[in-house]
């Protein structure tokens, strides 16, 4: 699943103007690359052309995606067990923890006494789908637009044959 190929349409080409321009001569990001594999497991070789790695790429710094990464998918933690996962204060954690469901790569879930976690889903039906539910996200992050829609198609082509 790739935009290397793709045939952009006008739309998408305005969608996409701004990721081109923040990101041209950007070395492509092996830490990111690592998440998307880590967050879909249908993409095992992803690349700086993966729609999700576009999809995240201006929304994630290093320190996001490197957090991200010590993070099991699906794995329920709790802000102080996730501290030590992450070697960093309650406090930093809870912040980053913040951030990260804000933009919708973690989410906040609950116990049975209804203490919050968070935990990492996947990205899709996941990550992806909280981000684009925020409009002041994709405004601010337009290539999201193709990025969700080129990534649900292929998806579907996989699938379908």
């Amino acid at each position: 699943m790739s935009a290397k190929n793709h045939q952009f349409t006008e739309g998408e080409k305005k969608c996409m103007e701004a990721y081109w321009k923040e990101t041209a001569g950007q070395k492509p990001r092996r830490n990111l690359m690592k998440l998307v594999t880590h967050i879909n497991f249908l993409n095992p070789v992803a690349t700086e052309n993966s729609w999700e790695y576009i999809f995240w790429n201006r929304v994630l710094t290093d320190e996001m995606v490197d957090f991200a990464l010590k993070i099991k998918l699906r794995h329920p933690y709790y802000i102080d067990e996730l501290a030590k996962v992450e070697n960093m204060s309650v406090e930093d954690t809870a912040e980053m923890v913040a951030k990260l469901c804000h933009i919708g790569l973690l989410e906040y879930t609950a116990d049975d006494q209804g203490v919050d976690m968070v935990q990492l889903p996947v990205f899709a039906p996941g990550s992806m789908e909280l981000f684009v539910m925020d409009d002041e996200l994709t405004k601010k992050y337009p290539e999201a637009a193709p990025g969700f829609l080129n990534y649900i198609q292929e998806l579907q082509k996989l699938i379908t044959g």
